[in-house]
């Protein structure tokens, strides 16, 4: 994975965001969402995570304000979600991740989603470590501790 700069030309936003899948999606729809999705962070210059379990998403991302309005565009307008709820938001905040993360609490149909959890797993005890958890890194750890735990 390609890590960002060292050194930010503008402050960072995050944003906190959950969309619901449209119904009927398919393994290679949530492979399409991964591959696009990790280039389309790397364009914009866009870290965080999305994680996703059966009929949500959950997105936690980083960057500058320009770049996450396109991605809640992006997410708006695509054919994978359904529109979407802002949980937070805020402006000048520190990255947590050094890239775009995505978690599934399901993969076992695709070995681009096992492969894409494998990496989100191994930067996750970083995000539990955190010393002052900002909300958003909150929002993160709660979405996906209950998903795998299984509830809704």
């Amino acid at each position: 994975m390609t890590s960002l700069p060292l050194f930010e030309t503008e402050p960072v936003s995050a944003i906190a965001f959950i969309s619901p899948a449209k119904p009927g999606l398919q393994p290679q729809d949530i492979d399409w969402f991964l591959i696009e999705g990790r280039a389309f962070a790397q364009e914009h210059g866009l870290t965080g995570v999305s994680l996703y379990c059966g009929d949500q998403f959950f997105h936690y991302v980083e960057g500058t304000r320009a770049g996450i309005r396109a991605d809640l565009e992006r997410v708006s307008s695509g054919k994978l979600h359904q529109p979407p709820e802002i949980l937070m938001q805020t402006t000048e905040t520190t990255r947590h991740f050094n890239c775009w993360y995505m978690g599934f609490t399901d993969c076992t149909n695709s070995s681009a989603q096992e492969q894409s959890n494998i990496d989100w797993q191994a930067i996750l005890p970083t995000t539990r470590d955190t010393p002052d958890m900002s909300k958003g890194i909150q929002l993160v750890t709660l979405y996906w501790s209950k998903w795998i735990a299984g509830m809704r």
